[in-house]
């Protein structure tokens, strides 16, 4: 077993201020490390105080290699190991304290569900992972209190509103809350690997484990069966029938204050999982055009990321928990020290170059450029080189957070760190020095006798030869794709290219040298061409109509993106790498491919058939959506839920009730170009989306047509429509 007290440290100095502050920016520059001193001498200092500069450490050498901070933290780990220290406290006041501030008019809510969270520790489990867990419990209790958007206020006013007292006890405390959330981080391969796993789960006492979409479908059960608790003690007060209609009423529009709350926290899981972006933001030098991306994200949910990470660093709330949180890791991992200071983080992150982003697919990649410390130690190698000179040496981070299964509480978070280290071939001067002996004749009076030899020496006869870093050979090729998924009908004869933002290419190259001994040399790799490809893709012979199948779970398909354009070539300009008719691959190897919900028109209760009971969900969402329209009030479509017994489509907002709105708007002509469009309220173009009555008119025409023969058709469809 490993002890990961030092692996939580890590973790836990990034993770936790970018859980409380939900700044992103935060979290980047928590993983990014120092740039300003050497690191060959880092390396003699004392090894047991873990600095920015010592995890960004990468051993002077003549090929780029990659920090080997993971197996720094996983030696001390080993070391820690006979301590024993594999479980202890953690101390949540000063984060509770952060959560009540930051809360705004929800403060005293946050307070009375902060103050139900204990037994907060960590605990390293057999496998050498980092379990960081607290138990939750007497929530019921503690939101009986009396307090702003408390259920102890609701039954104050209640009592009061209605003149019955005994509306005033109703006992909240019977819905039973109690559970144990846990986080796990899988620190037990840090010796294999920069990637570290983690898993957020809650479980219900008396339940099973439930990922994040189960966790708010379990809060948003709760939420109603404090609705029934309201309800029963209602029905069984003293107020008459009409009184007790307007209590429930009242309680209904109380208690949905906290739906909202959880319904908002469902979104932003649903937006992280599916943010899609790329952006180069170089021309900026560092990071201010990512950091301005992010406000505007961040503004969505009410929240500001500063202009500088320097800034986000000195936010009062951010020092404050960051250094609780290191205070307490420090403590838990003596004799060793995380000694890592909040404002270090963010002169690092505004000093990176260069900054990229790209996310799509559940995965987002960040990568920056820094000063190599080990510069001058790299380029002492190439003196005695008598093939290569050293030009510049740099490093680059590449920060990954993948999301794929977000929905079930799975993520993980990977960080790299590389030289790269930028050569040119020495040029050779050949000098040749040549000796000629002459004769010349000396005469005098008497005789002709002897001879003289002369010394000339030629040179600069020189000449040069230049070899370059060369490109080997193609070493990967892949697509990127930017889209977003499409709804369709079983009748619908084309998807929407519109779906897909873009399509670029990239191709990549192994590059080295040949020695001495005529040996290839793989020094790296670099990026060759980058094809885009936007306007050369298609879905070969694939449309909605001959893709549906009734037997698909949950109406969703994955539809190959195919290659159009000319064939891509390698540089040689002779290597075919992908040519017209191949489906598009990604960087991991499975086909490039966009989402389609394909269902069956009219389905608005989206269980795989159309019958009188989808008109009767149509006429109920009508009703709902028109109840406030006589005292002037617009209600917003993604608030009422249309397929209300489908646990598909759970929330009102969430794709799958779209979907469904989508399905059961017949009356309204959707041309396929449109489809990649939400289900409710405003298309993308200038037509709006209405569910009315006259379209469960249309559904029950249909399904009569269909009761006295018809085929199931667009034909028919046709005709019902009219």
């Amino acid at each position: 077993m490993k002890n990961s007290l030092f692996k939580r440290a890590i973790a836990a100095a990034a993770a936790v201020p970018l859980a409380l502050t939900q700044s992103l920016t935060y979290s980047f520059a928590a993983d990014d490390d120092t740039v300003s001193v050497a690191a060959a001498e880092t390396q003699t200092q004392d090894e047991k105080s873990f600095t920015l500069d010592s995890l960004l450490y990468i051993a002077p050498a003549k090929v780029s290699t990659e920090s080997e901070w993971n197996l720094k933290i996983d030696a001390a780990i080993d070391e820690l190991i006979g301590g024993g220290a594999v479980t202890g406290d953690i101390n949540l006041t000063g984060i509770a304290k952060s959560v009540v501030a930051n809360a705004g008019g929800y403060a005293d809510l946050a307070k009375a569900f902060v103050n139900s969270i204990s037994e907060a520790k960590y605990e390293i489990n057999a496998d050498g992972d980092i379990v960081i867990s607290a138990k939750l419990a007497n929530l019921g209790q503690a939101l009986s209190a009396d307090f702003d958007k408390s259920l102890g206020e609701l039954s104050k006013k209640l009592a009061e509103k209605y003149g019955d007292p005994s509306l005033a006890n109703i006992d909240w405390t019977s819905v039973n809350t109690d559970g144990t959330a846990q986080i796990t981080l899988s620190t037990s391969q840090l010796d294999l690997e920069t990637t570290v796993p983690v898993k957020v789960q809650f479980t219900p006492d008396g339940g099973s484990a439930l990922g994040a979409a189960d966790t708010i479908e379990f809060i948003n059960s709760k939420i109603n069966e404090f609705k029934e608790v309201a309800n029963k003690a209602i029905d069984n007060s003293i107020l008459p029938a009409d009184a007790k209609a307007a209590a429930k009423a009242d309680v209904e529009e109380n208690i949905n204050k906290y739906s909202k709350l959880v319904n908002r926290a469902n979104n932003l899981l649903n937006k992280i999982q599916n943010f899609k972006k790329s952006a180069d933001y170089s021309e900026n030098g560092n990071i201010s055009g990512l950091l301005n991306d992010l406000n505007n994200f961040a503004k969505k949910y009410n929240r500001t990321v500063p202009s500088t990470a320097s800034t986000v660093a000195a936010n009062t709330t951010v020092s404050n928990v960051y250094s609780d949180v290191v205070g307490q890791l420090n403590t838990a991992i003596a004799p060793y020290s995380f000694d890592v200071e909040a404002d270090a983080l963010g002169t690092f992150a505004d000093e990176l170059t260069n900054v990229t982003l790209e996310a799509a697919n559940g995965k987002a990649v960040i990568t920056g450029q820094f000063k190599d410390a080990e510069a001058e130690q790299v380029k002492a190698l190439f003196n005695d080189d008598a093939t290569l000179a050293y030009v510049d040496s740099y490093k680059v981070i590449t920060a990954t957070l993948t999301t794929t299964s977000l929905d079930a509480g799975n993520f993980s978070v990977d960080v790299k760190i590389k030289r790269i280290i930028e050569t040119e071939t020495k040029t050779t001067t050949t000098s040749t020095t040549t000796t000629t002996t002459t004769t010349s004749t000396t005469s005098t009076t008497s005789s002709s006798t002897s001879s003289s030899t002369t010394s000339s020496t030629t040179s600069s006869t020189t000449s040069s030869t230049t070899t370059y870093v060369v490109t080997t050979a193609v070493k990967d090729y892949y697509a990127e794709i930017e889209s977003q998924y499409g709804f369709y009908t079983q009748f619908d004869e084309e998807f929407s290219p519109k779906q897909v933002n873009g399509v670029t290419i990239h191709v990549l190259y192994n590059e080295g040298y040949t020695n001495d001994e005529g040996e290839l040399v793989i020094t790296g790799e670099h990026e060759g061409a980058v094809i885009d490809a936007k306007m050369n893709f298609s879905y070969g012979d694939k449309t909605p109509a001959n893709t549906y199948d009734a037997t698909v779970e949950n109406f969703k398909y994955s539809i190959p993106v195919v290659y159009t354009g000319e064939d891509v070539l390698a540089d040689d300009g002779v290597t075919v790498l992908v040519k017209a008719g191949d489906t598009l691959k990604l960087e991991n190897g499975e086909d490039a491919a966009v989402t389609a919900y394909i269902g069956v028109k009219g389905d608005a209760n989206l269980d795989g058939k159309l019958s009188a009971v989808d008109a009767s969900y149509v006429l109920v969402y009508y009703a709902d959506i028109s109840a406030g329209v006589a005292d002037g009030e617009i209600i917003d479509p993604q608030t009422v839920r249309l397929s209300r017994e489908n646990p598909l489509a759970s929330d009102p907002a969430g794709i799958y009730d779209n979907f469904a709105a989508f399905l059961a708007d017949v009356k309204t002509d959707i041309s396929a170009s449109q489809a990649w469009s939400v289900g409710k309220g405003q298309l993308n173009t200038d037509s709006t989306r209405a569910i009315i009555a006259t379209d469960a008119s249309a559904i029950l025409v249909y399904y009569s047509l269909l009761n006295d023969g018809y085929e199931v058709s667009a034909a028919t469809w046709a005709l019902a429509l009219g």
